[in-house]
């Protein structure tokens, strides 16, 4: 069997991704983990679980996360060369740009096959000066021109690099799928609630707050929210001040997630475009909610608000606390038209989004490259 390296600048503690990439490939090819415990020693929610299934290594070595890290990157590329000059494989499939570089001459060294996978557009992570932003790009597609694939986690990608200089298939960050046979309650009652799961970081420009400010205004309305970051001291306030209107539940396992997102009846996601990861990647949470036939609210100028318009799944907004409120309020009192939204989203989940979908795509590439 063919082994396969795959690179990614984290460890596996609350990665949903890697683990769906070694269920579809592990039938094909023998997988290894290479990451950065970038927290240290400490165990973090889901490390025993998905370590248990995993032939892995681990630089461990804490630093801060975000742009803070950029220092730090020589370490972590010299730690990949060095695993990857003795290790055995014949595909390297590297997750991101932050580790591309290093993964790439080695491997081109030793005459091995390159698989570039874009699931956070680096340069598009924060708010970089737009000519430092575009250098960046620029950098980003020359490397992609030596590499043998290219993968991409949302079409829009597409226009955020002006074209893609290589071969390339879109393989949607979509959950696989938890429900044999698909049944949703209609409901009936009078309560909302609200659930937002995530990583819950200020520099993401999530705008939750709007959120909070809506929920105040309904009657028998609820957020619920989950996940880790600097938000979360905010978050736990908001909880003190609206005990009956917030509950912050920390960082949970991906199938409570599901669960919360199931239950929930409504999902809002109101990420600003800026940063323009925000506007080119939309991420798995509107495929959670697509799954669970729960509808969205979205921004507009996303990629989540397209897909939302497109799936006919939801309702896309400006980011305006009148339009927020006046979308949360037709969902509560609407629960026929916000049922069919949850439907919609479900019908187009199982056509173009599932991950049997993506996994069909993940398999054609690796065919591909394997018989080359």
């Amino acid at each position: 069997m063919k082994r396969c390296i795959i690179v990614r600048n984290s460890d596996l503690s609350r990665d949903i991704r890697v683990p769906k990439l070694f269920s579809t490939l592990n039938e094909i090819v023998e997988i290894k983990f290479i990451g950065w415990k970038r927290c240290g020693n400490r165990k973090n929610l889901g490390d025993s679980e998905n370590e248990k299934h995993f032939s892995h290594s681990y630089l461990q070595f804490s630093i801060p996360y975000g742009m803070l890290s950029i220092p730090f990157l020589p370490i972590w590329w010299l730690y990949i060369s060095l695993k990857l000059v003795f290790e055995k494989y014949e595909v390297v499939h590297v997750i991101n740009f932050d580790s591309l570089i290093p993964v790439l001459i080695i491997a081109k060294i030793k005459n091995k096959k390159v698989i570039y996978e874009i699931l956070d557009t680096f340069e598009d992570g924060g708010n970089l000066p737009i000519i430092i932003r575009n250098f960046i790009i620029l950098v980003d597609k020359f490397f992609m021109r030596f590499v043998d694939y290219v993968v991409l986690v949302d079409d829009e990608q597409v226009i955020e690099f002006n074209g893609i200089p290589a071969e390339y298939q879109v393989v949607y960050d979509s959950p696989i799928d938890q429900f044999e046979k698909f049944e949703k309650k209609f409901n009936i009652d009078d309560k909302l609630i609200i659930f937002y799961a995530g990583a819950l970081y200020s520099n993401r420009n999530l705008n939750i707050n709007y959120i909070y400010s809506a929920i105040k205004n309904i009657d028998n309305g609820k957020l619920i929210i989950a996940g880790y970051g600097d938000l979360v001291n905010q978050i736990k306030e908001w909880e003190v001040e609206c005990p009956e209107k917030v509950n912050y539940l920390g960082q949970i396992k991906f199938s409570d997630v599901i669960k919360h997102t199931y239950n929930a009846d409504v999902i809002v996601v109101l990420r600003d475009p800026l940063p323009l990861i925000n506007k080119f990647i939309c991420g798995s949470t509107i495929f959670n909610a697509m799954m669970c036939g729960t509808p969205i609210i979205a921004r507009n100028f996303t990629s989540t608000g397209t897909k939302v318009i497109k799936s006919e799944c939801g309702i896309v907004i400006n980011l305006n606390e009148n339009e927020l409120l006046e979308a949360l309020l037709f969902i509560k009192n609407n629960k026929s038209k916000s049922y069919q939204m949850g439907i919609n989203g479900r019908s187009d989940f199982e056509k173009n989004y599932c991950w049997n979908c993506m996994k069909c795509r993940l398999l054609q590439i690796y065919d591909l490259i394997i018989r080359d």
